[in-house]
């Protein structure tokens, strides 16, 4: 509590005053060590544009994000039949028609044959969230799932007795209970259904938004039971433009979301369509082609038929040989700095990341502003959207920091919708730093403003205020250095005076939100705040309280020998309020000290006011040991940072370089060299105001003679591996290959159309603790019939009622042949720890008939 402390003895000011000259630093200097200074500008009159609260979305609820549009989507809408609510997976599974949607959503059996009864609990489940915009995807490659009888042969392509045609208008009375007898399904009768039951997308529970089907381009390879032809460039058009005025038809207050492209290749030429060249003339790619069209159609329909360009964007940039996304190893440290500055190839024209992208289609780069040129062009006034987009690591720092920093770019650049694909921890404090950063529902502000940082490399910046309250200024600062605090200068224009500041952040320590120390040291709009590495801070900055003239204690606007008499009246008063402008050591008590500190300043000792008393932090001291020192390949080695200490507090964090270019976190971690060498590692021990000391050491590494797996072969054991089929299937011990050592698993397998083999091992105790990494060996042939190969990590609970799929999936054309591939799965953090059982294994989904041998070596974890 603030409180005036009455002075008593002269003695105690003159010894104060003379401690004062010691333990006193200005507010304005930070105590960590960082670099040079970095500067922000900000300008609350300037670039002010309304944000869209609709890009805090995702595609399903996660982590408790608190989202603001969902997004029913996704390969396995494709073929859902809202009929009966029966849909395909595609090549995701098997071409499986089944119940998937009925039972991974947990709707109750009894009301599996409602109509449309998948959506309408997405609906429901938004509405009690309290998500203001539901976009759900319609169907537009011809054919929906018509039973739940299984895996769909290639006799059985569409049209056959498997499917029910997709018609988009009936021509016909639309009913609400659709006749499950015939040979159709029709779109507009399902949006009808949906208006009847929610009202209209003007109102505040209808559906706001309707998809036109999903990744058109890649219906071939991911349906192609549906629609096996590569679709044409007119065709996607045609069903587009029919599609929408079928919706349109039914609720003209419906938005609509065209293409739905699944990534650069379809924007550029439709996946090489086989029309594309006919059509291309002076269009820079088929986006131009496709907005134009639409635009025509709109024209001649005499109504916008496409309201939102639906993009989906997984980046392609790559670090450490290691694409960002998509089975991304998040100890890898080059791969992670690569996340950090991804964000920039979707604004920033000064930077080209290392990807196929910026090397052969630059013209396209930064992706944003690129895809406004091109509406601006050829359809104005139709809106951005991302509706499926991920960054990778869901569950690292730089994958929450990558999030927080795609976010501030969807802002500051007019995307109106987008809905993250994935989710995790770090993932969720992303979205949460700008929706719900208290705890208590607050949120960043409506209205973007002005805000520019002097290095886009290390930090990014963002700002806004609330249209109907901008008293206070919201500002999104992120230091993306991986190892140093960032000092930055900020400096804001406008006409608010900001007195006070309060700031939330997360870091690799956690990624729990919290509140840190207040900003109190504001100087005519200025301010000074240092951030440690690898850090998000929502600040927000108050104007609400009138400016303080601190040391003004007569309140006559200026500060003279005046205010020293008045403030002997105000120590010698015992009843005397508290008044901040006194409070010059920011202590929240006026005393002693502080008269010594106007006395000072009036002596021109001290230059500004405020002046902060405080003790100067002290760097924390990093210590470790390494056991052993000496080891082999594929050996456990420990280390061990609990001697580490911090003479004024706690470490916060541990951070590790192995020296490898991997990466971990902990006070006590193993680690293992894949290679022999001599590595340097490093220690850096971080305390919780950002301050670090690093210490390092070294681990000589030798070739392992045999194999030290956790899983290996070298006793002619197969060490609890069976298979789903032993019948045809057959595991043996044999030594005609080895990833290391002198024997592996031979696993020789009889592939069958549209088949499934698998090799697992069922352990009775927990394999991984939540954030570490299973990697398998796997030898595959050349010429197999192999669609895809899957190692997975299953924990599960011992009756099987719980359990938790985590893998690594790559199709047959990704891996190498008549090689040894590795695969890294990775338990999340968030691994439910109370599944005390645990399956691992390999899965592969066979093409055709045919006999064909791998080899399985080397487990480790």
């Amino acid at each position: 509590m603030a409180k005036v402390t009455k002075m008593r003895k002269v003695g105690a000011l003159v010894v104060g005053s003379a401690l004062l000259l010691t333990t006193m630093i200005p507010a304005s200097i930070s105590s960590v060590a960082a670099s040079e200074a970095i500067n922000v500008s900000i300008d609350t009159t300037a670039e002010r544009a309304a944000i869209s609260p609709y890009i805090y979305g995702g595609n399903w609820e996660f982590n408790n994000a608190k989202l603001t549009a969902k997004r029913f989507g996704g390969n396995r809408i494709t073929g859902y039949n809202w009929e009966n609510n029966f849909s395909n997976a595609g090549s995701d599974w098997q071409q499986s028609s089944d119940a998937y949607m009925l039972t991974s959503n947990k709707i109750p059996e009894e009301k599996w044959s409602e109509p449309g009864v998948v959506i309408t609990d997405f609906q429901d489940k938004n509405l009690a969230a309290g998500e203001p915009y539901s976009l759900v995807t319609l169907q537009a490659a011809g054919y929906v799932a018509a039973d739940a009888n299984g895996t769909v042969t290639e006799d059985e392509v569409a049209p056959s007795n498997r499917w029910k045609e997709v018609k988009f208008k009936k021509d016909a009375p639309l009913s609400l209970t659709p006749d499950t007898t015939d040979n159709y399904v029709y779109m507009d009768e399902l949006v009808n259904f949906l208006v009847n039951k929610y009202g209209s997308a003007s109102t505040a529970t209808g559906i706001k938004g309707y998809a036109l089907d999903n990744e058109p381009a890649l219906w071939p390879s991911t349906h192609p039971r549906i629609h096996p032809e590569k679709p044409t460039c007119v065709e996607l058009v045609d069903k587009n433009i029919n599609l929408a005025k079928a919706v349109k038809g039914v609720d003209p207050s419906a938005e609509t979301f065209g293409l739905v492209a699944y990534g650069f290749a379809e924007y550029n030429d439709f996946q090489s369509a086989t029309d594309w060249a006919d059509l291309k003339g002076d269009y820079t790619w088929f986006l131009d082609y496709y907005l134009d069209s639409m635009k025509k159609a709109s024209t001649e329909a005499g109504t916008r038929l496409v309201d939102a360009l639906d993009l989906h964007w997984y980046p392609e940039a790559k670090g450490g040989g290691q694409r960002i996304c998509f089975g991304e190893d998040p100890t890898n440290i080059l791969c992670n700095k690569a996340r950090l500055q991804a964000a920039r190839t979707l604004w920033d024209p000064t930077y080209k990341e290392d990807s196929w992208i910026a090397q052969y289609c630059s013209f396209g780069l930064p992706l944003i502003p690129k895809v406004q040129e091109s509406i601006a062009k050829y359809n104005p006034g139709t809106k951005l959207a991302f509706t499926e987009y991920s960054y990778g690591a869901d569950n690292h720092i730089t994958g929450g920091i990558a999030e927080a920093d795609v976010l501030g770019v969807f802002g500051k650049y007019g995307v109106y919708l987008a809905t993250v694909w994935g989710g995790g921890s770090y993932t969720a404090a992303g979205v949460n730093m700008y929706t719900n950063y208290d705890g208590n529902g607050s949120k960043y502000g409506d209205t973007k403003v002005k805000a520019e940082t002097s290095d886009v490399e290390n930090t990014s910046v963002y700002a806004s205020v609330d249209s109907k309250d901008d008293s206070k200024l919201h500002v999104i600062l992120i230091n993306k250095n991986y190892d140093s605090p960032m000092t930055v200068n900020f400096g804001i224009s406008g006409d608010k005076q900001y007195t006070s500041g309060r700031v939330w952040s997360f870091d690799r320590s956690s990624a729990n939100i919290t509140e840190k120390d207040t900003i109190d040291a504001i100087s005519g709009n200025k301010l000074t705040y240092t951030i440690p590495a690898l850090t998000v801070c929502h600040i927000v900055l108050d104007s609400s309280n009138p400016a303080i003239l601190y040391g003004d204690a007569n309140k006559d606007g200026t500060v003279d020998a005046i205010d020293y008499a008045f403030f002997k009246k105000i120590l010698l008063n015992p009843d005397s309020n508290y008044d901040k402008a006194c409070d010059l050591n920011l202590d929240n008590a006026v005393d002693a000290v502080d008269f010594g500190i106007l006395k000072q300043y009036l002596l021109a000792k001290i230059q500004s006011l405020p002046y902060k008393t405080i003790t100067e932090n002290k760097p924390p001291v990093a210590a470790f040991t390494v056991s052993p020192k000496e080891a082999f390949t594929g050996d456990n080695i420990n280390f061990d940072a609990t001697a580490s200490t911090d003479p004024d507090g706690n470490v916060h964090i541990y951070s590790w370089d192995f020296g490898d270019g991997t990466e971990g976190s902990g006070a006590n971690i193993i680690h293992k060299y894949k290679a022999p060498g001599t590595y340097t590692i490093k220690l850096t021990a971080i305390d919780e105001k950002g301050l670090s000391n690093s210490v390092t050491d070294t681990v000589t590494i030798t070739s392992a003679t045999g194999d030290n797996a956790d899983v290996n072969f070298e006793d002619g054991e197969l060490n609890g591996f069976t298979t789903n089929d032993s019948t045809t299937t057959k595991l043996s011990v044999t030594s005609d290959k080895a990833f290391q050592g002198n024997k592996s698993l031979k696993w020789e397998a009889v592939g069958s159309k549209d088949g499934k083999v698998d090799a697992e091992i069922n352990s009775s105790v927990p394999v991984l603790k939540p954030g570490q990494s299973m990697t398998f060996r796997i030898w595959i042939p050349e010429g197999a019939p192999i669609k895809s190969i899957q190692p997975y990590v299953m924990p599960h609970n011992p009756d099987w009622t719980a359990s938790e799929w985590n893998s690594s999936w790559k199709s047959y054309d990704m891996i190498k042949k008549g090689d040894w591939n590795e695969f890294t799965v990775t338990l999340p953090l968030t691994s439910d720890v109370n599944l005390t059982q645990c399956q691992f294994g390999i899965q592969v989904e066979t093409s055709a008939e045919g006999n064909f041998t791998m080899y399985v070596d080397s487990i480790d974890w």
